[in-house]
């Protein structure tokens, strides 16, 4: 969707926008915290054996790493929760999209038609992942989303890294060079020639599979007989090498550049290492805890670590309070679920004023969805055959179901609570007449509705809030019969 940009002519908003910050976000595609090495150091270090990536170790070294941060376990809904701000239940984004399926709506805003308004310029490097049929643009699909440029696969994977299909701006050519060292290349000759204010992402299709010998000017390995683990480790190092290219070849620019860098998901499940068990596509911690690093010169105190609860629907709302955007003025009443990170950017003693974050993964339809949210100890799933519950203090590998044949403590049962009560909250705005909470509207429903009328319970009948039970509820119910309400 293209935001109306009205009374300011063009020219007049890019000079009031000209000394604001520049934004790169940069997203590597299936990237657990056990492959990223400052996340095996430092305080509460996950188990892992790391590739070198001296490029991100300097990322953090001159920022923030966020110990607690949360994805979605699958590439297009991570992409949809960032770019939007909202979380997939919001954004209609809740799994993997298939061309032409499900693909982000185009009534969705994503941030870089928000900059657009102030005058930034907004290029989008490699993976799309969000749709490319007919309703949303085609291959043109990122532009007509809200990017000014695009240049890559807008699809989930590559075949071959080192030969493949590049849509550049609509086009299609075939692209020699190997898909890390492209998406930096094509991102750079962009960057070069802005005047204005940039946002650029550079959404690499590394680490993702095929696992494959990259070119060995990038990486230490040695591959000779290497299996998929080490060749898993040897595109990290890689995409660290490029990333190190990115970086240096900002030149002036770097000097006002915030840069982002995220993990889509956890580490793909046939290269996990011991002791880690679960990876992407699980609602587990190892499919949804990602790397997420915040790095510039307005960094204050640089080199930290931060145990806040953020979640990529965070970058969102950052990116546009540190390019001084009023969201209101162009959101009107658009839900945003991410907070902005800049608080904790600029004063090293800030926190969030957040209790929970949430996350969910649909793979085929909501009776089989899988939900989880956690606070600051406990994490509550949600899957088809029940609930569970972890403390991820105790517990951060989940072995523990404290549901199972387990007495509550008072204040395990009072986290346990409000972690039902903050899910169904969230479940608030999508359906009000789910009166049994199973995440579809059907004959239940009807029965409990009935039930409601005849017991006089406002909680549970009186959809519309009015005060009553009546006709006007009866009527919501029968719109939303059917509806997946999750």
């Amino acid at each position: 969707m293209r935001l109306t940009i009205c009374l300011l002519t063009l020219s007049v908003v890019r000079i009031a926008a000209a000394d604001a910050p520049n934004i790169l976000l940069i997203i590597a595609d299936d990237l657990g915290v056990a492959n990223v090495g400052p996340y095996t150091r430092g305080i509460e270090p996950v188990p892992g054996d790391p590739p070198p990536t001296p490029a991100i170790d300097d990322l953090t070294s001159n920022g923030i790493l966020f110990r607690n941060a949360w994805a979605t376990p699958v590439c297009s809904s991570t992409r949809a929760a960032a770019y939007t701000g909202r979380y997939g239940f919001r954004n209609g984004v809740r799994s993997v999209v298939q061309t032409g399926v499900d693909p982000l709506p185009l009534d969705e805003t994503i941030f870089p038609e928000v900059l657009s308004t102030v005058g930034y310029a907004s290029g989008l490097f490699g993976k799309w992942h969000l749709g490319v049929g007919n309703p949303v643009g085609g291959v043109d699909a990122p532009r007509v989303a809200g990017f000014d440029h695009y240049a890559g696969s807008p699809s989930g994977g590559l075949s071959d890294y080192s030969s493949w299909l590049k849509i550049v701006n609509g086009i299609a050519g075939v692209e020699n060079s190997y898909a890390s060292t492209a998406n930096v290349s094509d991102a750079l000759a962009w960057i070069n020639l802005q005047s204005s204010p940039w946002t650029c992402t550079v959404a690499f299709n590394a680490p993702h599979s095929p696992f494959h010998d990259p070119p060995s000017k990038l990486h230490s390995f040695n591959l000779t007989d290497a299996d998929d683990t080490l060749r898993y480790k040897a595109m990290i190092e890689a995409m660290d090498s490029e990333i190190h290219n990115l970086i240096d070849g900002l030149g002036d620019d770097a000097s006002n550049t915030l840069i982002i860098f995220v993990g889509d998901n956890g580490t793909p499940q046939p290269v996990l290492e011991a002791p880690h068990t679960t990876g992407k596509g699980d609602i587990f911690e190892g499919g949804i805890r990602v790397p997420f690093i915040v790095s510039g010169p307005m960094i204050d105190s640089p080199n930290r670590e931060s145990n806040e609860l953020v979640h990529v629907v965070d970058i969102f709302s950052t990116i546009l309070d540190v390019c001084e955007t009023d969201v209101s003025e162009t959101l009107d009443d658009t839900h945003i679920d991410g907070v902005s990170l800049a608080p904790l950017l600029s004063d090293s003693n800030a926190t969030l004023d957040r209790e929970f974050i949430y996350t969910e993964y649909i793979p085929d339809d909501v009776a089989s969805g899988r939900f989880a949210i956690r606070d600051e100890q406990f994490k509550l799933i949600q899957v088809p055959n029940g609930f569970r519950l972890f403390d991820l203090l105790a517990d951060p590998f989940e072995s523990d179901n404290l549901l199972r044949n387990t007495i509550l403590t008072a204040h395990q049962q009072s986290r346990l609570d409000a972690l039902h009560a903050e899910l169904d909250r969230l479940r608030e705005d999508l359906c009000k007449t789910d009166i049994n909470s199973d995440g579809i509207v059907d004959a239940a429903d009807v029965t409990g509705f009935i039930q409601a009328i005849e017991e006089g319970d406002l909680e549970l009948g009186d959809a519309n809030g009015d005060g009553s039970i009546d006709l006007a509820d009866y009527a919501i119910l029968q719109i939303e019969r059917g509806q997946s309400c999750w």
